[in-house]
């Protein structure tokens, strides 16, 4: 959230907000730096931001309309937020109503609010270990807590250690960021980085889970102290499906975060055609794509992956002292966090329909994008690897077939509300199998030698899959299977299923 807020501030802020925050959100100075929260949700909505009810009205309302819909702006805010997060931060990034409600998000606008006044300048140290106080004004106007009063913290099952509160705002001083009654689009920044760091968070804590499982297997002694568990092929084989699954939502988060980093600082020596992958749009194009397909994908697959880590120390890993519990309580919250893989799911289909500006369609840049690495791929023969070389070229023939028809399953969906988080969990494995491939030639290329490794990796991820779901052909064949039945033959089943039969929604 602090990343993301940077961000917006240095795409929209004014020179005064860059200089008394921006500069510190970006500061490594313990005694200088700013952390920043995020104040969206509301009990009316929840993802839905369009039933937002906090209100925004501006500081003086005998400004002219140059002045309000300025960057900067003075507004008092009054609402109440839900889920707050990091209400220990020093500013937050906070949606109110600026418009009438009957718009939806199109009267949202977007707002900085400091957490306390007067905000620190120059060189003046953060606040730390201090409540700010509401009998205390400051200028004789406003009360040092900027009218933000916390009714309680959220009694949350992880990630204890970030602050999570309900709180309310009263005549709140904000400062507007960006265009008035634009705060969704100018707030998306903010969303495209937190997604990323979710992403992270979940293969980071995959990562430290193997580690402990793979530590436990070289030290733990079966059949009387005479072998180790590193030497049990059932054993290990279950480990190995957790290490595939690792390297491709690692591959696949480097992958994006490379593509994040070309939007933020594009390179001067990128290609000005729009039909090369190294193209502006191409970059844009499928980070867009790629972005909220990363978040939920990583979820999907790390959590089933931890757990599995878990299993691996027998009744020493439901334990608390090896840390491995935590770690899935807290990685636990990305499935919900910054969109859940439904609304995720949803996300992706929006970002595949063609640009309004030239109508060009994102999916021909990833499609490109995923033919140039292929025939790479196809022309490489690496030494020592004659006994896996079938199962590497099985892989890109599959890999080959899906981007082929990818096209095909997107229209496909279009039309079947049921199918979005199928095509999601497809679009998620097929391009970080790609990612697996396009690090596997680059290996070889350097003369590494654990080339077998990688490729070896991104065979089996392709054919067989991770710990949870199952091979790229075995998910394109239930696609198939799913788009060929009855849409509301489906959807009707489904809702029997859960809610039994002859009940209706009451709204």
């Amino acid at each position: 959230m602090t990343d993301g807020c940077a961000r917006v501030l240095e795409l929209h802020g004014t020179e005064e907000m860059k200089h008394a925050v921006y500069d510190r959100l970006i500061s490594s100075d313990p005694s200088l730096a700013f952390t920043a929260g995020q104040f969206m949700t509301e009990r009316p909505g929840g993802s839905d931001l369009s039933l937002t009810e906090t209100t925004a009205r501006p500081l003086d309302a005998n400004a002219n309309e140059k002045e309000l819909t300025k960057t900067g702006a003075k507004y008092l805010l009054d609402g109440f937020k839900w889920f707050s997060s990091a209400t220990d931060s020093e500013v937050a990034l906070a949606l109110a109503r600026t418009g009438d409600p009957a718009l939806g998000t199109r009267s949202l606008s977007l707002f900085l609010l400091p957490l306390r006044l007067p905000v620190p300048t120059g060189q003046t140290p953060t606040p730390s270990g201090v409540l700010a106080r509401r009998d205390i004004l400051v200028d004789g106007k406003f009360p040092e807590n900027n009218g933000i009063t916390i009714h309680r913290l959220k009694s949350k099952i992880g990630t204890h250690s970030l602050p999570t509160a309900e709180l309310s705002l009263t005549n709140s001083l904000a400062y507007l960021v960006g265009p008035l009654n634009g705060g969704i689009k100018t707030i998306s920044t903010v969303l495209q980085i937190t997604r990323v760091h979710s992403a992270f968070h979940s293969v980071g804590s995959l990562a430290r889970c193997l580690n402990i499982a793979r530590s436990f297997a070289n030290v733990r002694k079966i059949e009387g102290g005479k072998r180790a568990l590193r030497d049990v092929p059932l054993h290990v084989s279950s480990l190995a499906r957790v290490a595939v699954t690792y390297r491709a939502i690692l591959g696949f988060a480097f992958g994006v975060v490379h593509l994040l980093g070309q939007t933020e600082t594009p390179s001067p020596s990128s290609s000005s055609s729009s039909s090369s992958s190294s193209s502006s749009p191409s970059i844009q194009a499928r980070f867009r794509l790629l972005n909220p397909t990363l978040k939920a994908f990583a979820t999907f697959h790390c959590v089933p992956a931890m757990e599995e880590c878990m299993a691996a120390l027998g009744g020493q890993g439901y334990m608390e002292e090896n840390a491995i519990g935590r770690l899935i309580r807290d990685a636990l919250v990305e499935k919900i966090w910054e969109g859940t893989e439904n609304v995720l799911a949803l996300d992706l289909l929006r970002a595949s329909a063609p640009a309004r500006s030239d109508g060009s369609e994102p999916i021909t840049h990833w499609t490109r994008w995923a033919e140039d690495i292929l025939e790479v791929a196809a022309r490489k023969r690496i030494d020592g690897m004659e006994d896996g070389d079938e199962d590497v070229k099985e892989a890109i023939e599959v890999i080959r077939d899906v981007v082929k028809r990818f096209r095909w399953i997107i229209e496909v969906t279009r039309g079947n509300e049921t199918l979005p988080r199928q095509t999601l969990l497809i679009f998620g494995h097929v391009t970080s199998a790609i990612y697996l491939l396009e690090h596997a030639v680059w290996v070889a290329d350097n003369g590494e030698e654990d080339a077998l490794i990688h490729f070896d990796a991104f065979a089996r991820w392709t054919i067989e899959g991770g710990v949870a779901g199952s091979g790229l052909r075995d998910m394109v064949t239930q696609f198939e299977r799913r788009s060929k039945s009855r849409k509301e033959k489906r959807v009707e089943r489904d809702r029997e299923s859960v809610f039994g039969r002859g009940v209706r929604s009451r709204l």
